[in-house]
C-alpha cells in the first residue's frame, strides 16, 4: 500500500507542475530579416530564374523602403549592380536620422526622469 500511495502522491505532484508550467505555442514564423537575407541570396543566384528574381527584387525592394534600410539598399545596389536612386537613398536616411533623434530625446527625458527620482 505504501508503494500505491508514494505513486499517487508522485502523480499529483506531476500534474500539479504540468498545471503550473504554461504551455507555449509554437510560432513557425520567420524573421523578417531572415526572409530578406535569403531573398537577397536567392536574387544573386546564378540558379535563381529570371522570372522569380523580378519578384524576388519586388519584394526585397518593398521591405527594404517599408523599414528605411538605406544602408542595406546602397549594398544592395554595390553588390548585384542595381542603379541606386539618390532620392530614395536621402529619404530612408532623413526618415533615419529623424526617428534618431526622436529615440535620443525620449533617452534624454527617461535620464532626467531617473535623476529626480
Amino acid at each position: 500500500m505504501a508503494a500505491d500511495e508514494e505513486t499517487t502522491k508522485s502523480t499529483e505532484a506531476d500534474s500539479k507542475t504540468e498545471e503550473a508550467v504554461p504551455v507555449m505555442e509554437e510560432d513557425r514564423s520567420q524573421d523578417p530579416l531572415l526572409v530578406l537575407a535569403n531573398q537577397s541570396f536567392l536574387l544573386a543566384s546564378s540558379e535563381t530564374p529570371d522570372a522569380e528574381k523580378a519578384t524576388l527584387k519586388e519584394s526585397i525592394l518593398a521591405q527594404v523602403k517599408k523599414g528605411n534600410m538605406a544602408p542595406f539598399y546602397v549594398h544592395l545596389c554595390q553588390t548585384l549592380g542595381w542603379i541606386e536612386d539618390e532620392a530614395l537613398t536621402a529619404q530612408m536616411k532623413e526618415a533615419n536620422a529623424t526617428a534618431l533623434k526622436e529615440f535620443e530625446a525620449k533617452e534624454q527625458d527617461a535620464k532626467s526622469v531617473l535623476r529626480f527620482s
